[in-house]
Formats: C-alpha cells, sequence, structure tokens
C-alpha cells in the first residue's frame, strides 16, 4: 500500500464607558462594509442531481473565551472574531433576514439583531463571515453568539446519469479554487499523486469524472483506519476539530474522520475534480436514522460538470463500499437521504485559515493566544505566554483556560419538496 511509509429576546445594551462608541464605530463600520455586498443567489443543483426533503432549523454557536488579562492578545483589539457561513449552496440557504450575534465582555452585552449586516465575503468561494468587533479591554473574558435560521436539504443523484458525464478542461474560477492546496489538503505532494496510480493501476485507466470519484474515495477508505471522530472536546464542550491533515493521514495509514475526508480530497484534487471539505453541525447519527446531541462534524464534495456539487459521507461509506460496482448507488454519496440533518457552516477547517486559529481547529478564529502555538493548545496546560509587545520577544507568564464552544440545532419545520 502507498499510503503506509432556542427563542429569540431583545437584549438591550449595555456598553462599557470606554467601549461605548469604539465598539458602535466599530459595528457600523463592519455593518457598513457587509452592507455593500451582495451575498449569492441561490445555487440549485442541476440535472442529474437534485434537492429533496427541505427542513429548518435554528442553529446556536455560543464560543467562550476565558482570556483573564485586560488587554486581549497581541493585536485582539483591533482583530475582529471570525464566524464562517454559508449564506446557499446546493443544499442549503440561511435566512438572511434571521441572523443574531452577541458578544459579551463580563458583565457588559452588545447585540445586533440583524446581523447578517456584520457579514462580509471571505477568501474561499461562496462562503462568508461574521466579522465580530473586540473590545479593547475585556472584563473576565468573551462569550459571542451567532444564531441563523437554515434550511438544509436532501441530496439525490441519479447514477446511470452521472457516470455518463464527461471530463471538463476549463472550470469557472470559484470551482477552479479547489483544485489548488489548501490547509491540511496537501493535495500537490507526490503521494497523492503516487496515490492514485495504485488506486486507478499503472496505466490510470481511464474512467468519468464520477466513477474516478467513487474509485478514490473508496481507495482512502480502505486504506486509512479512522478513530471516527471529528471534534477534539473538553469536558462536556467541544474545543474544536480533530484534524491533522490528508498527508498525516495517508502516511500513517490513520486519523480522525475529517483526516480521512481530507485524504479523499487531496486525491480528489490531485486526480483533476475540484472537491473541498464541508464543516457542518448535525443532530442525527452516521446512519441518520437517530438522534444525537449538536455536533461538529465533516463531510466532502466534488464538483460534476455542469451539475453541482455531489456529497460524500466518509464514515457512512466505511464497511459498505468495499465491493460495490460502481455503476450503482453507494450509500453515503450522491444520494443523501440524511443529509437535511447536517447544517454546513464553512468551506475551510479555520475560517481565514489556520494560521487564525486561536487555540484549536476552528471554524471561528480571531488571534494565536501565543506565537507558535500547537493546535489545540493543551487543556491541561497551566500556564501560557503572554507577549507584552508585538515586536519584542518579552512576555509574561499567565494563566490559562481553553475555548470552549457549545451548539445548538434545533429542528423548526419543513416547507415541503422544494425544486
Amino acid at each position: 500500500m502507498l499510503w503506509h511509509s432556542t427563542h429569540k429576546r431583545s437584549i438591550h445594551y449595555r456598553p462599557l464607558v470606554w467601549g461605548r462608541y469604539v465598539f458602535f464605530i466599530g459595528v457600523l463600520l463592519l455593518c457598513s462594509a457587509g452592507a455593500t455586498q451582495q451575498s449569492a443567489s441561490d445555487i440549485p443543483p442541476a440535472f442529474p442531481l437534485e434537492r429533496d426533503q427541505g427542513r429548518i432549523y435554528t442553529v446556536t454557536n455560543t464560543v467562550s473565551i476565558p482570556w483573564n488579562q485586560l488587554t486581549p492578545p497581541t493585536r485582539g483589539a483591533s482583530t475582529p472574531i471570525a464566524y464562517p457561513a454559508i449564506p446557499y449552496s446546493n443544499w442549503n440557504q440561511i435566512d438572511l433576514e434571521d441572523v443574531f450575534v452577541r458578544m459579551i465582555n463580563g458583565t457588559h452585552i452588545q447585540s445586533n439583531q440583524h446581523g447578517w449586516n456584520m457579514a462580509k465575503p471571505s477568501s474561499v468561494p461562496n462562503q462568508w463571515k461574521f466579522n465580530i468587533p473586540t473590545p479593547r479591554e475585556i472584563n473576565g473574558g468573551l462569550v459571542f453568539t451567532v444564531r441563523q435560521t437554515i434550511l438544509a436539504f436532501s441530496s439525490k443523484l441519479d447514477e446511470q446519469a452521472a457516470l455518463n458525464i464527461d471530463w471538463q478542461r476549463t472550470w469557472r474560477d470559484d470551482i477552479a479554487t479547489f483544485l489548488e492546496p489548501s490547509d491540511f489538503i496537501e493535495s500537490d505532494h507526490d503521494r497523492f499523486k503516487n496515490g492514485l496510480q495504485d488506486a486507478l493501476g499503472p496505466g490510470k485507466i481511464k474512467l468519468s469524472p464520477h466513477a474516478t470519484a467513487k474509485t478514490v474515495i473508496r481507495y482512502c477508505i480502505q486504506n486509512i483506519e479512522s478513530d471516527g471522530q471529528y471534534a477534539s472536546s473538553f469536558s462536556s464542550t467541544a474545543r474544536g476539530l480533530k484534524v491533522n491533515g490528508a498527508l498525516s493521514a495517508a502516511t500513517t495509514g490513520k486519523g480522525s474522520e475529517c483526516d480521512v475526508v481530507c485524504a479523499c480530497i487531496a486525491m480528489l484534487r490531485a486526480a483533476g475534480i475540484p472537491a473541498r471539505p464541508v464543516i457542518g453541525i448535525t443532530i442525527a447519527d452516521t446512519v441518520g436514522t437517530s438522534e444525537v446531541p449538536p455536533q461538529l462534524m465533516a463531510w466532502g464534495e466534488y464538483a460534476l460538470p455542469n451539475a453541482g456539487w455531489v456529497p460524500f459521507n466518509t464514515k457512512r461509506m466505511r464497511g459498505t463500499v468495499s465491493n460495490l460496482p460502481l455503476f450503482e448507488q453507494w450509500q453515503g454519496l450522491g444520494t443523501l437521504q440524511w443529509l437535511n440533518r447536517r447544517v454546513p457552516i464553512a468551506y475551510e477547517f479555520v475560517v481565514d485559515g489556520v494560521k487564525h486559529a486561536y487555540d484549536a481547529i476552528g471554524p471561528w478564529s480571531w488571534v494565536p493566544i501565543y506565537r507558535n502555538r500547537p493546535l489545540p493548545v493543551p487543556a491541561s496546560l497551566k500556564a501560557v505566554p503572554y507577549y507584552e509587545s508585538p515586536t519584542k520577544d518579552v512576555y509574561v507568564m499567565i494563566e490559562y483556560q481553553p475555548s470552549q464552544q457549545t451548539y445548538e440545532m434545533t429542528f423548526v419545520g419543513s416547507p415541503g419538496k422544494t425544486q
């Protein structure tokens, strides 16, 4: 094997005297910037892909940052916290009129009932981000909340029609982006080129894009042992995503389920098929039939020419597709009856890139808690260096507590079948 070497309520502003005008100016500037941007129109898939069974959810993510110094981490006061959002895709829509953003600084609360005005496009196509202003002084830590109402769809795929679609020489820029290497997806490494030869044979047999994708994804699942985990935890709350990346998984032959997704995407990109991770929240188990507490997860998508993005769930496919013919429908790929139990929020593991991760791997970001921190920073660590100057290596050791995330995902209703 080549792999081995809640309800809405009004919250009144209670700003600090020192921060009243700073915060409002920051929000106004950010809202103005967001308001000048046109959010993407709905992006329904085309045949042989089809939406099915829309379900509406209220999704809430609350992040606690127990920073115990009056002054934020280096550059933290001038850097907004970023939180990702996918307003429209083949498989979801956000109600842009129902987005709530709140920042709590000690006992002081700032909120925005029209939170989409704080959003702007990120560097990743079709992904946006909320820029949440941070205060100049922190009173006992920060807690921010983002609440969205999101319509999620199931997916259907006509297998035979998909297999008949031929290769495409050029892609639109927003799709071609997902052919390039990115954080945790080192698709330009020789290991993935060699993996393609192993998966497709020495002559790299000529298959259609869809058949190639299925062959590549099956190869990765068969050759990488997964621990089944998506997120790293602390106590009863999530720290962030558990991911070392495609190259690590391909080299060691094992990793988290996020790593398996990364390896699949790296090989798809190496094969000339645009592919991307999808970071989301779910309340369903792997099969989709049982409800679980809201939690982070990741799946993948690859581009099918002139049709859209084909979703695939590596954890659902494990142990079920090893001997299936390419022309048959595979559980966990293309037709995902339970995709409407999984709400997408990002196409990258850390919004704005891993270099902006605070003390764990996203999906939100701010500034690194300290220089060259590991990700995640061990929860058992008692103290971390606090740099007193952005240009000098002068620091003191301060008490460390890890950031924590909690999620809520409440089913609201269904609009019925949407075409």
